[in-house]
């Protein structure tokens, strides 16, 4: 097809559009760098807070199982008395046998053990090969009197974490103490006894650490509650105590200080600073281990950071920039030749999807791509119009076809059982009925629509098909049947069931035949399990299922069997009752509670002896 296209006009047009467009799109485009360089962030922070979690994990595997020990060990020792051997088999035990515990030591109070011996502190520990040695705190120039690990637990009256140290008196490594004081009844009042510890080892956490690798030379590392480092890239930075103060002072970087500040408040966040491990401009990424008291610390370089950011905006910007021209030059000159008939033919097109196939599409003599959519929705409107009436007749000879095959299916069972006329007709209406009650209840709205209601109503007859596949001699009984015997009529759910889906199988998945067969299968289960042919429980028996159970006791309830007389309604209603939860869904007994008086009325105009009661109640729903 050939256009008449009027370039000079569509070029004006362009440039008058284009000027806005550009002025928007840098706009966007700024916009996209503020999102990147915000997204960029907050996927480091997430990252972090991963980080911070793992790190957490694995700290709290070592310290909380750690803990356990000196509290077990406080318990013992406010009970019983030991030998200084005993104490210090007692300790070597304790360490040997808890992999996480570095060193223990059992340190007493001022001549607390032995009134001629002011201090005595039995102490434990691993050397880094492994191996086992013990040594007397109270030994040498090591005062453990004037230790916090000491000092802060008596305090406190209970256990704490010590601040990491470096420990040159036993272990000769960065450690965490974990300190239970314990105590002892001395003449009815009670008196602190001494400080059992365990000592937990910091190196594997430095080494973990170290080997976090963020991007190229990103690194992390670990703050205590005093901002002394725990963990660093730099082993001097926690060997020697230094902290993130004392870095700011020396480097005179203010920011250090406040970075150090808001770690050691247990705060989230990051700071820009220039980092002196680097050499370069950074950002550091901060996230409290709230157990512990410490905080975690990751420091990325600026440029690795946004290196590729810049680079993106200007490729954005240019394929933008090239896209948006050949984009706004095609629209343009769209929209000078399509507008008008396309909004002509779009309203008339929104009528006909609200129905209105009645309704007049514009003439258009063009014979361009708008012309031939047009044609189109011509040619459409009215093959739709046909198929509708064809759909109408379709539907209902369907509709025809589906009641005529219930109804000779039905008749099968009727031929066969005596009793099963005008029960069939009237357990149809009861599920009908069931069923129009329930369709708003939270359990059942989502299955029990207009569409479903009338598929029960048509399948409901067909629940005792089964029967067909029963011998007389069972069926037909007159009086009790033998174990045998009603073992055998119990099978007729299955046979319904089976029969069904042969028939099933040629038609479409949302037939009605598909409502038979769960009704057929399903209706003699019960809600608490105990029902047949499949011991179905709840929720697992199908809804269908569930209402003609109530529905088939009800109408076998207040009608004559061979085996019994007709109950009255209020009997036959108080067994259902009695029934609620066990026999029945709570909530379908709920209904026919609400419709008791409709049952007794279907129950007296369709009794056994009685013509069927003609009149629209009783027809499915349009």
């Amino acid at each position: 097809m050939n256009f008449n296209l009027k370039h000079s006009f569509a070029f004006r047009l362009s440039l008058y559009i284009i000027t806005s467009v550009v002025i928007i799109f840098l706009i966007v485009l700024f916009y996209n760098f503020l999102t990147l360089r915000e997204l960029i962030l907050k996927d480091n922070r997430e990252n972090i807070q991963n980080l911070r979690q793992s790190t957490l994990n694995r700290i709290d595997i070592s310290l909380v199982a750690a803990r356990k020990v000196p509290e077990e060990l406080a318990n013992t020792l406010e009970c019983v008395d030991l030998s200084k051997a005993e104490l210090i088999s007692l300790l070597r035990k304790v360490v040997s046998s808890n992999k996480e515990i570095y060193g223990s030591t059992i340190a007493f109070d001022p001549h607390k053990y032995d009134k001629s011996t002011e201090a005595f502190a039995p102490y434990y520990y691993k050397t880094r090969e492994g191996d086992l040695k013990y040594a007397d705190l109270s030994k040498g120039s090591y005062d453990y009197f004037k230790k916090e690990w000491y000092i802060k637990p008596i305090e406190l009256s209970k256990g704490v974490w010590s601040e990491p140290y470096f420990d040159d008196g036993g272990g000769d490594s960065l450690m965490v103490t974990y300190s239970q004081p314990f105590y002892r009844v001395v003449d009815g009042k009670r008196e602190i006894y001494g400080v059992v510890t365990c000592d937990i080892q910091l190196d594997w956490l430095a080494d973990m650490i170290s080997e976090i690798h963020i991007l190229q030379h990103g690194y992390a590392f670990i703050l205590s509650s005093k901002g002394i480092f725990i963990a660093h890239p730099n082993k001097t930075y926690y060997t020697t105590s230094q902290s993130f103060f004392s870095l700011a002072e020396k480097y005179k970087e203010p920011d250090e200080r406040i970075i150090g500040e808001r770690m050691t408040k247990g705060e989230t966040g990051f700071v820009k600073y220039f980092s002196q491990t680097l050499q370069q401009k950074s950002i550091v990424f901060f996230q409290p281990l709230e157990k512990t008291g410490w905080s975690l610390g990751i420091v990325i370089p600026e440029d690795e950071l946004f290196s590729r950011l810049n680079t993106i905006t200007v490729e954005l910007f240019i394929i933008g920039f090239l896209g948006y021209i050949l984009t706004l030059g095609l629209i343009i000159y769209l929209s000078t030749r399509a507008t008008i008939p396309l909004r002509k033919l779009a309203k008339a097109a929104f009528r006909i999807g609200q129905g209105d196939l009645a309704i007049s599409l514009p003439t258009l003599k063009t014979s361009d791509e708008i012309g031939v959519l047009n044609s189109s929705f011509k040619n459409m409107q009215d093959n739709l119009i046909k198929y509708i009436e064809n759909l109408q007749e379709a539907t209902k000879a369907l509709i025809t076809t589906q009641e005529v095959t219930i109804e000779c299916m039905a008749s099968v069972a009727e031929f066969r059982d005596p009793e099963t006329g005008l029960h069939i007709r009237r357990t149809q209406i009861y599920v009908r009925e069931l069923a129009v009650y329930l369709k708003n209840n939270p359990r059942f709205k989502d299955f029990l629509d207009d569409e479903a209601i009338n598929m029960l109503y048509l399948s409901a007859p067909l629940h005792d098909v089964g029967k067909v596949a029963i011998p007389d001699n069972i069926l037909l009984k007159q009086g009790k049947l033998t174990d045998e015997e009603f073992g055998i009529m119990r099978k007729h759910p299955i046979y319904g069931r089976d029969a069904i889906a042969e028939a099933e199988k040629k038609l479409t998945k949302r037939s009605f035949l598909r409502f038979a067969r769960d009704i057929a299968a399903s209706h003699h289960e019960k809600f608490d399990g105990t029902g047949y042919p499949s011991g179905l429980k709840g929720d697992e028996i199908p809804i269908p299922g569930r209402l003609m159970a109530l529905a088939d006791v009800y109408d076998a309830l207040v009608t004559k069997r061979v085996y019994k007389p007709a109950f009255s309604h209020d009997k036959a209603k108080q067994i259902i009752i009695e029934g609620r939860g066990t026999h029945f869904d709570p909530d379908v007994v709920d209904a026919f509670l609400a419709l008791e008086d409709k049952f007794r009325e279907i129950a007296v105009n369709l009794a056994d002896k009685s013509e069927p009661l003609k009149d629209q109640s009783i027809h499915p729903i349009n």
